[in-house]
């Protein structure tokens, strides 16, 4: 008995038991916010990247677009010598950069030449635009990110990318220029920042105008910004450091990442303020702690209630051991041997009767479960049985089993179990088991004699009908098919008169071993009557069944066992019936049913000519392969 000797000192543990409960919760609080901030520096670092790679993305495809433009532009020797077909470049290749809101041709002069703006005022000039005096004295060619703007045709608020256009000579020709709408740009951060509740960002030019901010900000897009440096050029974004600092903006803390690029030159700046993160926290661990608080309330009430039932308890368990002592006594006399189990079936006490019926001493029992040294077969089979009585108290009348002494030897033991209860709750088994190895051992041979046939060594009649019904059950359970073949030695009545009755004992005992080396091993074979051999098939269909038997029948027909009576060839063959249940077809009539199919066809495949194969349903009646004898 694992009872405790002391309740006071249990309630002791029990208590000190529920502090360490608390001091593991402050730790785990600990923890939990350790990696809830570490959670949420790693959703600010993939939230930049996706930020900076979707912002890259649309810059760099206007500048593909771009550089597409003046590739065309190229080709057709310059500006002046693409005409009218200037409107139909820029259309098509607008429709690449879905993110692109406008594009235009501006000549040397700074007035439009194209242009992709419905009804624009083609005379506008814009040669006093900053990426135009640009372009029109600087000699690059790559292309250039300008500052936000507010756009002259259509009123929106951009971004310009712009790219200087050459005459043939390399003279300044124009400007190409590609519209970003910084709207787009303004969503994709709130998209993105709202998953974060009190989060900002900002898109910024490296030098250092703002291009893009979440709502907060976006009065100060176009303006020079002040923000900590960002890296450029990161070799692994998703590995920079998140850190705390003061966003010049409006001097709040926040907890911050950022993604940086050279080309084009952008940064992307996120943060969480501080305090939200702070706020955010002590809302969420306030219901935790008052759930936690509330559990050891109830934890410490449980122990004391369970502190003024523990006498009650400790005079139950004396009068339960008075008894086991008391049941001691009975067994240590009994030559049977009784055990006390525990609920999970491990050995408790066991009576002097081990040694004889276990070959075991009980000090080296106890301990061990009851189904260990169990034959394989056997033990799960009684486990099952042993949960069922466990959990329903379903009554044991016998259970058999194998056991394995340890000098190898088998017995098999009958054991039956009674519950132990105290108070309604169960505690326990008393298992009596008796030695009945000689009494199987008698009882299997008597059933092999009544089960064999004595000259072949197969299943007799006796076995086969209770096999058929078996396996008919059997088939019906796995909705698989079942098939029967009855074997007839042919013209063994002459065999009889021709050798006498001692060699066809030796014939019989010739086609039964063939017969069942032919099938599988879990085929059954069956000696049904005088020269009859019957083999039941599972899982076998009409097309199996029919292989099966031929070459059973090849298989006999090899042997040449001479019959010189049995023409045209001299020697015994066999003629073989097969029939076939389907699984729906299955009726307290089938097994008679299939037995006289298999029979019939039997009966047409000697009336056919013999050492053949016919079918119940006809098939080989009328076939060549139905015809052939000679192996």
């Amino acid at each position: 008995m694992n009872e405790p000797k002391n309740p006071f000192t249990t309630l002791l543990v029990m208590l000190a038991g529920i502090l360490a409960v608390a001091a593991l919760a402050l730790w785990a609080e600990s923890s939990n916010k350790s990696a809830h901030l570490q959670g949420l520096d790693n959703g600010l670092r993939h939230a930049a990247l996706s930020i900076g790679n979707d912002v890259v993305d649309s810059i760099e495809m206007a500048d593909v677009v771009l550089l597409g433009l003046t590739g065309e532009i190229k080709a057709y020797g310059g500006v002046d010598q693409v005409g009218t077909r200037l409107d139909h470049i820029i259309a098509e290749l607008s429709k690449h950069a879905p993110d692109l809101r406008n594009i235009h041709v501006i000549g040397k002069d700074g007035h439009l030449i194209a242009t992709t703006v419905t009804n624009a005022d083609m005379h506008r000039t814009f040669a006093d635009r900053a990426y135009f005096q640009y372009h029109a004295t600087t000699a690059s060619d790559e292309p250039l990110l300008g500052s936000p703007i507010v756009s002259r045709l259509s009123g929106e608020h951009i971004v310009t990318i712009t790219k200087r256009l050459n005459d043939p000579s390399g003279a300044f020709a124009g400007v190409v220029v590609a519209h970003l709408a910084i709207d787009r740009f303004n969503t994709l951060l709130e998209r993105y920042m709202s998953a974060f509740g009190s989060a900002s960002a900002v898109v910024v030019h490296t030098d250092g105008t703002l291009l893009a901010a979440t709502s907060e900000f976006a009065d100060r897009i176009g303006k020079k910004v002040s923000l900590p440096p960002v890296q450029a050029d990161l070799q692994d974004q998703l590995s920079t450091p998140v850190t705390t600092r003061a966003w010049s903006l409006d001097d709040r803390s926040r907890r911050t990442a950022s993604f940086a690029s050279s080309h084009p030159p952008v940064s992307i700046t996120l943060g969480i303020l501080q305090d939200s993160i702070a706020q955010e926290w002590a809302y969420d661990s306030r219901d935790r702690w008052f759930i936690g608080i509330a559990l050891m309330v109830a934890a410490v009430a449980l122990s004391l209630r369970w502190y003024r039932q523990a006498k009650l308890h400790h005079a139950s368990m004396t009068t339960l051991r008075q008894r086991e002592q008391e049941l001691q006594l009975l067994a240590d006399a009994s030559g049977d041997l009784i055990e006390r189990l525990s609920v999970d079936g491990v050995r408790e006490y066991v009576s002097a009767a081990a040694v004889d019926v276990l070959g075991c001493r009980p000090v080296d029992l106890v301990g061990t479960r009851v189904f260990d040294h169990l034959a394989r077969e056997d033990r799960l089979t009684t486990t099952e049985k042993f949960v069922d009585f466990k959990r329903d108290g379903s009554e044991i009348n016998r259970v058999v089993s194998r056991y394995i002494r340890p000098d190898g030897s088998e017995a098999w033991l009958e054991t039956t179990l009674t519950r132990l209860e105290a108070h309604g709750i169960l505690r326990g088994f008393v298992a009596i088991t008796r030695d009945v190895t000689r009494r199987k051992l008698r009882h299997d041979e008597l059933d092999a004699l009544a089960n064999t046939d004595t000259l072949t060594g197969l299943a007799n009649r006796r076995a086969f009908d209770t096999a058929l019904t078996t396996r008919l059950q059997a088939a019906r359970d796995n909705a698989t098919p079942l098939s029967l073949l009855i074997i007839d030695v042919d013209r063994f009545k002459l065999y009889n008169d021709t050798y006498g009755h001692a060699s066809g004992d030796d014939c019989l005992k010739a086609v039964a071993t063939a017969t069942r080396s032919a099938v599988r091993r879990d085929d059954f074979v069956a000696r049904y009557g005088g020269e009859e051999f019957a083999v039941l098939l599972e899982r076998a269909d009409a097309d199996a069944a029919r292989a099966t038997a031929e070459k059973i029948r090849r298989t006999i027909a090899s042997l040449r066992y001479p019959h010189e009576r049995n023409l045209p060839w001299g020697y015994a063959t066999i003629s073989i019936g097969t029939a076939t249940t389907g699984t729906d077809e299955i009726t307290p009539d089938t097994a008679h049913m299939l037995f006289n199919a298999a029979d019939a066809a039997l009966y047409r495949a000697k009336g056919s000519g013999r050492n053949r194969v016919q079918s119940d349903d006809g098939t080989n009646d009328d076939t060549d392969a139905g015809k052939v004898v000679n192996v």
